[in-house]
Parts: structure tokens; sequence; C-alpha cells
């Protein structure tokens, strides 16, 4: 289908117009235009809906530095940037929308995603702003390429982002199914904790994903006698942007470690529960990011 500008007038437009109404459920697809925060604009095809601007998730997904998970049996998409990772559901009409077999998502949770805010001006001009720069690189969850963002829990009223952390140095991300119950991940948990002077010596911190309500996680913090943060993905968004999602709320116990620019420098999941955790290769790769200065 072809997208028509705005500037376009007359009765041939109009019939056009609604020609893509009637085809689009009685919405019209019609070009918008992002204006991003290095002045570069992007065109890109959208809907209105009762309260929002929509785009369609494949423009998304090929025209911006988003890297899309989508669970087809749930209806979750998360949209990670290096600023986070965003759920949006399916079945949320402010943030999703599907219209002759296109879904499309919300301007605002595109933002979001992003780490920017979006005003919208003359219905189909969209201005970013974001507080922390354009995110222009995509993120992926192999070795070399740069981790997914996050900003999650820790306590009801603590929050942790990515990004903070990485400007003290390098990260070792874990993530784990619960230190109560399972006993890879409670393995895990007492490892890097053993390993933690030697990591903040080398000017690495530590952190644990886990799919709980923060109390959840600082119960078991407390119970094992743990010194690092345990933050809560209880959407299960940042563990799908790392694929290390299994089910339901749950991730495979994995450990990533990177560096200070965010690129994953090391991975290791640990899929078979009766793996007993080695941190040594990590432990490696941390003095080889010592060295390096």
């Amino acid at each position: 289908m072809k997208i028509f500008s705005l500037s376009q007038g007359g009765r041939w437009f109009v019939a056009a117009t609604a020609l893509m109404a009637a085809a689009l459920g009685g919405r019209a697809a019609l070009a918008a235009t992002l204006h991003l925060p290095n002045d570069s604009t992007i065109s890109v095809s959208s809907v209105a809906g009762k309260h929002a601007l929509f785009l369609p998730v494949s423009d998304v997904r090929s025209k911006l530095p988003v890297l899309i998970r989508a669970d087809s049996e749930t209806g979750l998409y998360v949209f990670c940037t290096t600023q986070d990772c965003r759920p949006v559901y399916r079945g949320d009409e402010q943030e999703m929308l599907v219209t002759d077999s296109v879904v499309y998502v919300s301007v605002g949770a595109v933002a979001e995603a992003l780490g920017c805010r979006a005003k919208i001006k003359r219905k189909r001009d969209v201005y970013l702003t974001c507080a922390e720069g354009w995110p222009v690189q995509k993120v992926g969850a192999q070795v070399g390429e740069r981790a997914p963002g996050f900003r999650l829990k820790a306590s009801a009223d603590s929050m942790v982002a990515l990004n903070s952390l990485l400007s003290r140095g390098p990260v070792v991300v874990a993530f784990v199914r619960s230190g109560q119950w399972d006993t890879l991940s409670r393995l895990l948990l007492d490892a890097l904790e053993s390993k933690l002077d030697t990591l903040r010596g080398a000017g690495c911190e530590a952190v644990a994903i886990h799919g709980y309500e923060p109390k959840v996680g600082a119960k078991w913090a407390a119970e094992l006698k743990l010194h690092f943060a345990q933050l809560a993905d209880n959407a299960s968004a940042v563990m799908r942007g790392y694929e290390v999602f299994d089910q339901g709320h749950l991730p495979h116990c994995a450990v990533f470690l990177l560096d200070r620019e965010g690129m994953i420098r090391y991975r290791q999941a640990y899929e078979d529960v009766l793996v007993v955790p080695d941190l040594e290769k990590l432990m490696e790769k941390v003095r080889e990011l010592k060295d390096e200065g």
C-alpha cells in the first residue's frame, strides 16, 4: 500500500485517504516524520488511535535502533535499546493495536524504550528529545554486541540503570531463577559473592536479575548474605532481551560480562541444571579488561 504525504491535497488525496481508512478498519495509514535529536529525520507509516499515534512494528524494527522480541503465545513484545527493555502487551489498546494484520505500537512506548520523550506537532510530526542522547547503536545478546540496557528495581524505592553502572566500569550481569528454591541459582549467587571483592578490585560491579517482585530478591539476598543488587524483571523483558528467557517469569541461569562501553565480552548460559557454575573463564575476562585499562 502506498503511503501519501500529508502535504498532498485535493480531492484525489481525500479519496485515497478514505480508501486507506476503509482498508484499515477505519484508520488511515499516513506518512509521519520522526525528528531525531541528531537533527536527522525518518519517514515512517502511522495510524491514529483514540489516544495516541501508532507506528508499524516493522518500521520500528527496520528504521530505529530497537531490538524487538515477540512472543506469539502471550502477545508480549519487548522493545530493547541501549537505554532499556520496554514490555508492551498486544492486548493493551493504549499501546498496541492490530489493523489489517499489521501490528502497530504507540509512539510513547517506542520513545520510552529509546530513553526519550515524544512531542507530536501537526498531528504527524514527532519530535524526540532524549536526556542521554540518541542511542545510535542497535543491541544484541551475543559476544561482541552492545548489551540491552535496563532500568530495574532493587527495592520498592530503588531503581538501578545499567548505563549508570557502566559509567563507573564493567558490569557482570547474572540471571537467576530463584535464590530460595533453585539450587543452580543459589550456587551461582554464592559463586559471585565469593568473587565480589576481586571483581570490585578490578573496577567491576555485579548485579543479579530475577523474575520476582523486589521484596522476594531482597529476602534471599539477606538469607544468603549477598552484597550485590538483586534486580526485579517481573515482566521478563530484560531476560528476553538477553535471550535467556525460559518460561513463565523464569530465565535460564546465565552470566554476562559487559565492558564499560556496554559491549558483551563474555556470556555463559547454564541450561543444564546439573552443571555447577564455574566462574574461572569469567574471571579471566575480567582480568583482561583490567589489563586493557
